[in-house]
């Protein structure tokens, strides 16, 4: 009893703390490269500019340093005739011997990408700021976060650095929870007080638009067609991941299915179940931000396409397809089902436009672009999907940590906005969430239920079988606390 009198008068007191906080959600401009996306940020003391590639499928936060060997500049000053040339002036670099706020780690760092990109480098301590945020008076703002933990990138091949937004790797995992490694941008954010709940949005526009936006700590009405639908992220659909908490914004899919002019009935054709080990079954697929191409296990890949193979043509061992318009956006779609919740997203955005008038081949008198879906095996049942930029360009984006869902909706490319900020006490209003056959899911735990998020400590713990939380190893002292206010 004293406990819960304790508990519900902390929990009104922050109410009452929240309800006179002033949340100044601010929206930042994505600028579209054509392959990618960037955001720009100020770092240290004097500020240094640069450009960062948006990135939900990675969590680690890196920036390029004016000492990689792969710069053009430093390749003809050393004479290094081994390494691939980069122009690191196209989105800036980072001398740490020119800021005052530098400071440096011993911890070393590595990440690979997918496309082959890597860098390696060394965790440092450095005051960041995101730059060119438009609030809706017109004002332009800054976002710092003073002393964030970043990796510098001593050694990369890629011409950006990246901004990862996906969810924090980990440490360890055991009996008494996830310790992760560091903290995210998001989860800063939320420490400072500079957003109230760990949530952001993100609207990439159309494909031949200079830029999209992100907002941190909130949602823009205006961009997106309602309802947003909602479903889970999940930890991992294999037994050894299965006691960890998500690692990426990744969920559930059960079926894929394309609609063809000639094939354009309520389900179309199921792809899933033309292939004898998906039939009945799942598989997990991860919004990411950072990759230009959707990606398929190479068995549903080849089904797709010979599924759609009247409307393509191989050229140099490129697949091309039809160009398509707008007006076949209701006849010709590929459909992702989450449970029971049905994403039809037209081929169109599937496609690479050379730009809003041209195409890249033309043959029989049919002018043909290329088809931004690709194939990737990860081998066995690890196999994922990955949702790319064509997909995720169709959609408006909102990513809750806290409540580990993605939220998505029908994107609308307007100029206006409607911005509303995402707080305990105006939640994202949804539909409901995508329900899974649990049968499908032996193996999966549902991080909204399996995992109790323990914001102080950072990390994340099971449920003991009392049905009590346990709050970490100073939870005496937590209880002490809370005694003494309510005294």
């Amino acid at each position: 009893m004293l406990f819960s009198i304790l508990l519900q008068t902390t929990l009104t007191l922050a109410y009452a703390a929240l309800e006179t906080r002033d949340w100044n959600s601010q929206g930042f401009p994505l600028r579209n490269h054509g392959y990618f996306y960037t955001i720009t940020v100020g770092l240290g003391d004097p500020q240094q500019e640069v450009e960062l590639l948006l990135d939900t499928g990675s969590y680690q936060t890196w920036f390029p340093s004016t000492s990689n060997p792969h710069c053009s500049e430093l390749r003809n000053e050393r004479a290094i005739s081994n390494l691939n040339s980069l122009n690191c002036e196209t989105y800036g670099t980072y001398n740490e011997t020119l800021s005052r706020t530098f400071n440096s780690t011993k911890e070393k760092f590595t990440t690979d990408y997918l496309d082959g990109t890597y860098v390696e480098g060394i965790v440092v301590h450095e005051d960041f700021r995101f730059l060119g945020s438009v609030s809706e008076d017109g004002t332009s703002n800054e976002l710092e976060l003073v002393g964030f933990e970043a990796g510098l990138g001593k050694n990369t091949n890629s011409s950006t650095g990246v901004l990862g937004l996906s969810l924090s790797s980990f440490k360890k995992s055991d009996e008494n929870g996830v310790i992760y490694k560091r903290q995210s941008v998001i989860d800063q954010l939320k420490r400072n007080g500079q957003i109230d709940r760990r949530v952001f949005s993100i609207w990439l526009n159309k494909q031949d638009s200079s830029q999209g936006s992100i907002l941190f700590g909130a949602v823009d009405n205006a961009k997106f067609t309602p309802p947003l639908k909602k479903v889970k992220m999940i930890s991992g659909n294999y037994k050894d991941e299965k006691n960890y908490p998500a690692q990426n914004f990744e969920t559930m899919i059960t079926k894929v299915f394309v609609k063809t002019p000639e094939r354009n009935q309520s389900h179309g054709y199921d792809l899933f179940n033309e292939i004898e080990d998906y039939q009945g079954s799942y598989i997990s697929a991860i919004f990411d931000t950072g990759s230009y191409h959707t990606y398929f296990p190479a068995d549903i890949y080849n089904k797709f396409l010979n599924r759609i193979g009247q409307y393509l043509h191989i050229q140099n061992d490129e697949t091309l397809i039809e160009c398509l318009t707008p007006d076949s956006d209701e006849t010709f779609t590929i459909g992702i089902k989450f449970g029971t919740i049905v994403l039809e997203i037209p081929i169109r955005y599937l496609i690479e436009y050379a730009d809003s008038s041209s195409f890249y081949v033309r043959h029989n008198n049919i002018n043909y672009c290329k088809l931004n879906v690709r194939a990737l095996d990860f081998g066995g049942i690890y196999n994922k999907i990955i949702l790319g930029q064509g997909v995720l360009r169709s959609l408006y984006l909102v990513f809750d940590l806290d409540k580990y869902e993605i939220s998505f909706a029908p994107s609308i490319f307007t100029s206006k906005s409607k911005i509303v900020d995402i707080t305990s006490q105006n939640d994202i209003v949804g539909a409901k969430d995508g329900a899974l056959d649990h049968k499908l899911l032996p193996d999966v735990y549902d991080p909204d239920t399996e995992f109790i998020q323990n914001t102080r400590e950072n990390q994340f713990l099971k449920p003991l079988t009392s049905g009590f939380i346990k709050v970490g190893a100073n939870w005496p002292l937590v209880v002490f606390v809370l005694i003494i206010l309510y005294l």
